[in-house]
């Protein structure tokens, strides 16, 4: 023990003692050169912000034109692609892509975001939570889900007053994946719904010969795609018309989902201020429009109507809910059957005389009898799936036709 100790103003100083002191030390004179080096990196920063702010310093960014696109924004050309740059007024007229994005979507209806939060949409959740009302959920699929039936009261004139419609928000990897089997459902019911996911840096995507890059990088597109309409990753910022575009392909023609991927550095890009003026989705240029039949086919159809003897009606979930509160009064007159599909259940009530039930595999045994007896059946808003018709599909309607 002597020799780990010693005399010191009569008083017992360890060397352990010793070491402690002099680290002590050793950390203060550390933290004297961090704090000047830090005082004069702050002094730096605040007089490059005021010479931004004042015009004095020149900002290059990304601009990319629609003509410049020339195809898919995540196809084999991308790297191809010519882009081009010029030089914009720094201190106040630029915006974080993400804010334009949000804005435009905001600008078209939108109201609402169903999300999961993650590192690699850090921004646009940002961006949404300023000027969207965000609602977080504990599992990505609720998201899209969620968003499927918020969607499908705002198309039904149900949802509250001011609400409009709502997109789902994932992060990347794991994000994306837990999201397809909601994608799947829309996919398969027609219905509507944006995915907006996260992705990571554009040059932290993994070249084709390589699984994984980027933390938690999985090819979102190319796994959304068979259950999307459209899937595409924005490698680059794209304007309002081509994101507006791509959006609108969700209730355009046949309703489905649409995903879009963005990484991260995409979202954070700044782009000039003037984009966020832009995209409306109001304007008649992009709303959904449903071809008018042709006159001749439905007097055609009319025809073998009044010319058949067992006829019946059979109301699928594609018939939209305002159309069929609008029809309900014509259809109650009707002298004939009516039957609705498992998804289009609310858009005939029971209570009507002539409501004769729910067919198909899970439904009523006496519908399904009425319907084999039916020498015509005309089925609207319905794609007459296994479900509907039975495995032994052959033998459906065996005694008439089917329109």
């Amino acid at each position: 023990p002597n020799a780990w100790t010693h005399t010191f103003d009569g008083g017992l100083l360890t060397a352990g003692s010793q070491l402690l002191e002099r680290a002590f030390h050793t950390m203060m004179r550390h933290l004297a050169v961090w704090l000047v080096f830090s005082s004069i990196a702050c002094h730096f920063c605040i007089a490059y912000q005021q010479a931004f702010l004042e015009n004095q310093l020149p900002l290059k960014v990304l601009v990319v034109t629609p003509s410049e696109l020339g195809g898919d924004a995540a196809g084999p050309d991308h790297a191809a692609r010519q882009t081009r740059y010029r030089s914009l007024c720094p201190g106040g007229c630029m915006m974080k892509y993400s804010d334009a994005l949000i804005g435009w979507l905001k600008a078209s209806g939108f109201t609402h975001c169903y999300f999961v939060a993650g590192g690699n949409i850090m921004h646009l959740l940002n961006s949404a939570r300023q000027a969207l009302i965000c609602v977080p959920v504990v599992h990505e699929v609720a998201a899209t889900i969620a968003t499927e039936y918020h969607n499908a009261m705002v198309q039904a004139g149900t949802a509250a007053p001011g609400t409009g419609k709502a997109f789902a928000l994932v992060t990347a990897g794991p994000g994306l994946t837990n999201t397809l089997t909601g994608l799947a459902g829309a996919w398969l019911e027609s219905r509507e719904l944006l995915l907006l996911g996260g992705q990571v840096k554009v040059e932290d995507l993994a070249p084709p010969d390589l699984r994984q890059l980027g933390i938690q990088e999985l090819d979102g597109v190319a796994m959304a795609a068979p259950v999307c309409k459209r899937s595409l990753c924005l490698r680059e910022p794209l304007p309002a018309d081509a994101v507006l575009a791509e959006v609108a392909e969700s209730w355009s023609g046949r309703r489905g989902p649409v995903f879009l991927e963005l990484p991260l550095d995409v979202q954070a890009m700044h782009v000039p201020a003037a984009w966020g003026e832009e995209g409306n989705l109001t304007s008649s240029r992009i709303q959904r429009k449903i071809p008018a039949p042709d006159p001749q086919d439905v007097e055609q159809v009319a025809a073998r109507f009044r010319a058949a003897e067992r006829p019946l009606l059979l109301l699928g979930g594609g018939l939209s809910h305002r159309q069929a509160r609008a029809l309900e009064q014509q259809l109650v007159a009707l002298d004939l059957p009516i039957m609705t599909t498992w998804n289009g259940a609310d858009r005939y009530a029971s209570e009507h005389s002539n409501y004769a039930g729910r067919p198909n595999t899970w439904g009523q045994r006496s519908s399904n009898i009425i319907m084999q007896q039916a020498d015509l059946v005309l089925a609207i808003g319905s794609r007459l799936g296994l479900q509907q018709t039975g495995f032994n599909w052959q033998q459906f309607v065996p005694l008439g036709d089917v329109i």
